[in-house]
């Protein structure tokens, strides 16, 4: 829907289907990067591929909040089109970088095995980012710091009142 949403964007009640294919970084079912923005009530059931940042519904949330919304596609990693390693999927935002997520969710499966930082939610959550009342319920496979919430948590972050139920499964 939105490639990049910046300084006090707002999106409301929206929604994507089908799939969204990047090559590289920033890459979300509704928005790719969203910086300074406020995403409330909206969800995407796209499937999504990228390499970094990439996330069901934002693949970087810097400095922006997500209220009441939720991503239920699939995550894959895209075939390697430049140097670097895959890093920061989640079902819901693959790097929440001082940022909020509040009452969302994510029911997608992750299939990233060459892949860190690695979530069922949020692939990283950093930098006084904070995860209230949201889930994920979807499976998830990665290679380092994978998790059914949260793939690496660093920074003065803070997590409450959440959970995840799908399956972790880390390849050698």
């Amino acid at each position: 829907l939105v490639g990049y949403a910046i300084n006090g964007s707002i999106i409301t009640g929206s929604s994507v289907s089908g799939s969204v294919l990047g090559s590289l970084a920033n890459v979300g079912g509704l928005v790719g990067k969203s910086e300074g923005s406020y995403i409330s009530d909206s969800h995407s059931t796209a499937s999504v591929e990228g390499r970094k940042q990439v996330g069901g519904l934002v693949g970087l949330n810097l400095y922006g909040a997500i209220t009441g919304s939720h991503a239920t596609g699939s995550i894959t990693i895209s075939t390697p089109t430049a140097g670097g390693l895959p890093i920061d999927l989640g079902g819901l935002v693959g790097n929440n970088d001082n940022g909020s997520i509040t009452d969302s969710f994510s029911t997608g499966s992750i299939v990233a095995e060459t892949a860190n930082n690695v979530g069922g939610l949020v692939g990283v959550n950093k930098s006084d980012s904070s995860v209230s009342r949201s889930y994920a319920t979807g499976d998830v496979l990665g290679k380092d710091f994978v998790g059914g919430l949260v793939g690496a948590d660093l920074f003065n972050t803070t997590i409450e009142n959440a959970y995840a139920l799908g399956r972790v499964q880390l390849v050698a």
